[in-house]
């Protein structure tokens, strides 16, 4: 009976210790830079890192970051492949950041919602909400932030930047989202 004990409460460990949680979100944490095609952005030290391998024909998802384990979003089996989110579910205390370069034939900067801003002296506009959006959707998300950035010197062609969040702790993850996303440095091309 001991050692069946024994056996269990080693298997709870090593169960517990797979899962790896969130790093705490601290705005005094030490950054790295990241350029992931047309974007440079920079993000905290330790933060899992996740791309799409290819894009889609209008959409394309170059970086996202977290303070969550990410996984690989793209598969490849046989003669299909996909990608999709980076991660499954938020855990409490997540925050996931993604890059996107989109372009769609119809899409105008001048027909998007949200309050107008710069970023990295480029027209952009936000949108702060609760509740789950597009890519927010499914993640257990209580909170997000989504930046639509105009990219001249086309008017088809936009950046986005989309962040997911779970309390506890929204305040200090709102803070490490625009933060990243104010350090974007954009390059045409």
């Amino acid at each position: 009976m001991r050692g069946f004990l024994f056996l269990t409460a080693g298997l709870l460990l090593v169960g517990c210790a797979s899962k790896a949680l969130p790093i705490a979100i601290s705005s005094s944490a030490p950054t790295v830079n990241w350029t992931a095609n047309a974007v440079s952005f920079a993000q905290p030290e330790g933060w899992s890192r996740a791309a799409w391998s290819s894009p889609s024909s209008f959409t394309f998802m170059v970086a996202a970051v977290s303070n969550q384990q990410l996984k690989e979003p793209c598969f490849k089996s046989g003669n299909t492949s996909g990608c999709g989110q980076p991660l499954a579910v938020l855990q409490p205390g997540a925050l996931l950041v993604e890059w996107w370069e989109n372009g769609l034939p119809t899409w105008s900067f001048a027909r998007q919602a949200g309050s107008p801003m710069t970023v990295d002296g480029l027209h952009a506009k936000i949108q702060d909400g609760t509740g789950g959006t597009t890519t927010c959707s499914g993640l257990g998300a209580d909170r997000w932030i989504s930046v639509v950035i105009e990219r001249p010197p086309t008017t088809d062609n936009y950046f986005q930047f989309v962040a997911c969040m779970r309390g506890p702790g929204l305040a200090a993850e709102r803070n490490a989202a625009m933060t990243i996303l104010q350090s974007a440095h954009f390059f045409s091309g």
